[in-house]
């Protein structure tokens, strides 16, 4: 049990795989059903396009490893910008099916349907993932996303939800429509962890015999063609992120500025230890406030990666990670780098229990009452638990 933190971290059954166990093998969830279905042209739905580096990281492992698998295999992806995708990515794109009333418009007077719905009728796999979006924090989320599996099924496709996140499902409305789309429009189903399976199976009465637990599929990446050609610096990367900053938090938005000072009073530690900083922000779009406010407050440098190709090639520059972003601690991990993680949802959690990292003292607990039960935030532990985190790395030559 993670103290502080009603998360039970104990074996996982259901089929679990463990990263290593996995590494060792060319086989794993998606080869086996590309084996067993012969995809040639697969489409792919998630939520890409905005430059968030671990969606993108996300996508580009599942198509690494469909075209491993299935050499020929013509990929697309729905983006919300395809231009980026096609650039990033080096596949097809077409845009992604709208949400809202505005977005459905523009989609139907641009004609921009037309690319889409071609993508869905020249496919003969349909795959949505990963990534943790399916919740009903934001209630129009589950029938939103998932009414697409209908639509695949209309057209005789073949229907995976692979490698997802999924949880907390707290209406009945959210738990019904997760039920409906998934027993009825998807063949089978890949969780990254045995709360998302708890979730799916027990909360939503999803069929158990459709679901199945495997680690994340960012963590079974080879990353080593990006490195950067130098060796690493004596640095510590710290990947930041806003949170507690939007309504959907309720009373806990008032914790931001505080969080705030935990980030702050983190990097100080780092720096009174010796080691020089470097904060990673993966998706500058929505973080470049966050950057600035940090480097004015800090003095520290700051990078923003364009794709994940960029952000692996910063990482190896550091001698270690600290990361608040779940795919920061996943790509920390696949790349064999020293981690802290900053764990504020039970899907960091699970990554970490697959992984076999269940100390407590190994991790710092952000409960916000929503994802995780409360728990008070102290700047004064963050700096106990990352001095611990620096004491176990060699000393910077530069100190």
């Amino acid at each position: 049990m993670i103290a502080d933190v009603n998360v039970d971290v104990s074996g996982l059954d259901c089929g679990r795989r463990r990263s290593d166990e996995l590494a060792a093998s060319p086989r794993n969830w998606l080869s086996d059903r590309i084996r067993e279905g012969g995809m040639k042209r697969v489409l792919i739905s998630g939520w890409y396009g905005f430059g968030n580096i671990g969606d993108e990281a996300i996508l580009h492992a599942l198509i690494d490893r469909i075209l491993k698998t299935s050499p020929g295999t013509t990929v697309t992806a729905l983006s919300y910008r395809p231009a980026y995708t096609r650039r990033v990515q080096a596949i097809r794109s077409a845009h992604q099916l709208p949400f809202t009333l505005v977005s459905w418009l523009s989609w139907i007077i641009k004609f921009r349907w037309i690319k889409t719905l071609t993508a869905f009728l020249r496919c003969d796999t349909f795959i949505m993932g990963g990534g943790g979006f399916l919740s009903d924090v934001q209630p129009e989320v589950p029938r939103g996303w998932l009414k697409q599996f209908r639509l695949a099924k209309l057209l005789g496709r073949r229907t995976l939800l692979y490698g997802i996140g999924a949880g907390p499902f707290n209406t009945v409305q959210g738990r019904a429509a997760v039920a409906f789309y998934l027993n009825r429009y998807v063949d089978q189903i890949s969780v990254r962890d045995r709360e998302s399976h708890r979730c799916l199976v027990e909360d939503c009465g999803v069929y158990a015999a459709k679901v199945s637990i495997e680690i994340d599929p960012v963590a079974l990446m080879d990353f080593s063609r990006w490195r950067a050609p130098s060796p690493a610096t004596d640095a510590i990367g710290i990947i930041y992120t806003m949170y507690f900053d939007r309504p959907l938090f309720g009373a806990a938005q008032s914790k931001w500025p505080l969080l705030r000072e935990c980030f702050l009073a983190q990097i100080r530690a780092v720096r009174a230890a010796g080691f020089p900083v470097r904060l990673i922000f993966f998706q500058s779009e929505i973080e470049s406030s966050l950057a600035r406010e940090l480097s004015e407050n800090a003095d520290v440098s700051c990078v923003f990666p364009a794709d994940p190709e960029e952000a692996v090639r910063e990482m190896s520059q550091c001698r270690a990670i600290i990361s608040f972003r779940l795919h920061g601690n996943i790509i920390a991990h696949a790349m064999r780098l020293p981690y802290l993680p900053i764990v504020y949802h039970h899907k960091g959690l699970g990554f970490l229990e697959m992984v076999g990292k269940t100390d407590p003292m190994d991790m710092i607990i952000v409960g916000d009452g929503l994802n995780l039960p409360e728990k008070v935030l102290d700047p004064e532990e963050w700096v106990r638990c990352t001095e611990r985190f620096l004491a176990k790395l060699a000393p910077p030559e530069h100190g």
